[in-house]
């Protein structure tokens, strides 16, 4: 299953023995985290039912596991506050430094489900690479 914008796909779900695996497209490096996040809150719930009434703002670390740093972040304010992010921005200033930019708003019973439960964002096969259609990463997930 693989969601589409534009000429290429967000991501894709993989078959994998215990958890999920996701393989995320990007036009740019910048795209992986945005198409990331999404994947992930695909998995957790219907993102159609989400608005956009809330911000969360945090500072990423900017190494070259700043996807899964992010990703797991993502998944400490589901844990911690519920929240659920419907869209997100990456930008990076002069010196590398990563900021991210989370949309959404609490969970809502009434409202919304939990299809599935992600505990963490796993290093399990991480790897990102370029190539002539834009940036890829695969990565796991554990359930």
């Amino acid at each position: 299953m693989a969601e589409r914008t534009g000429l290429f796909a967000k991501y894709r779900i993989t078959d994998h023995v215990a958890d999920v695996g996701l393989t995320i497209y990007g036009n740019s490096y910048e795209d992986l985290f945005a198409h990331g996040a999404y994947a992930l809150f695909s998995l957790l719930t219907d993102l159609r039912r989400v608005r956009r009434i809330e911000k969360r703002k945090f500072s990423l670390f900017s190494g070259p596991d700043a996807l899964i740093h992010f990703l797991n972040e993502l998944l400490f304010l589901w844990d911690t506050e519920r929240f659920i992010a419907k869209s997100t921005r990456v930008t990076k200033d002069g010196q590398g430094q990563l900021y991210a930019i989370a949309e959404g708003e609490l969970y809502d019973p009434s409202r919304h489900f939990v299809k599935k439960e992600v505990k963490a964002v796993t290093y399990h096969e991480f790897s990102i690479k370029t190539g002539e259609h834009g940036y890829e990463a695969r990565l796991v997930l554990d359930l």
